[in-house]
């Protein structure tokens, strides 16, 4: 069971919850059990809009043209090749102390949650990478691509 509520530390340090009464209320059916408490400041995460924008026209774009281009890759090692160039963390090698890339995750429950401002630059990213590498114009959200016969 997972309890999410809101809320905001005071300038004395004291801790605010915002519907205070429905977080007792929810706290109370874990009585008796071990819980984990974790408080975190609040970000903007991405939003589904967005997820399903790059998940969808942008990742089959990009992905249809690597193939046209004469690269076998699934839609899946595309997304792990294009979070790996730009979206990811830096996390220091403990034998060499070099910085490795690990890709980020979409996940909206990740442990370190991507925000809307992360996922536009990402996208700003890819749509730049796609003009000058592939050849290809990816469109903005929303924006209808003509058909030229």
């Amino acid at each position: 069971m997972r309890i999410e509520f809101n809320g905001k530390v005071k300038e004395d340090g004291q801790l605010h919850i915002y519907n205070r009464s429905q977080f007792v209320e929810a706290v109370k059916r874990l009585t008796g059990k071990q819980v984990d408490i974790i408080v975190r400041k609040k970000v903007k995460r991405r939003s589904n809009q967005q997820l399903r924008y790059y998940k969808g026209p942008v990742l089959e774009m990009i992905t249809n043209r690597l193939n046209e281009l004469g690269h076998r890759v699934s839609k899946e090692e595309t997304n792990v090749f294009l979070k790996g160039m730009f979206l990811y963390k830096e996390i220091p090698d403990p034998r060499s102390g070099e910085m490795i890339k690990v890709p980020r995750d979409l996940k909206e429950d990740s442990e370190d949650p991507v925000t809307t401002t992360d996922l536009m630059g990402f996208i700003a990213d890819l749509q730049q990478w796609s003009s000058e590498y592939l050849d290809l114009y990816v469109p903005d959200p929303g924006e209808q691509l003509k058909v030229i016969t």
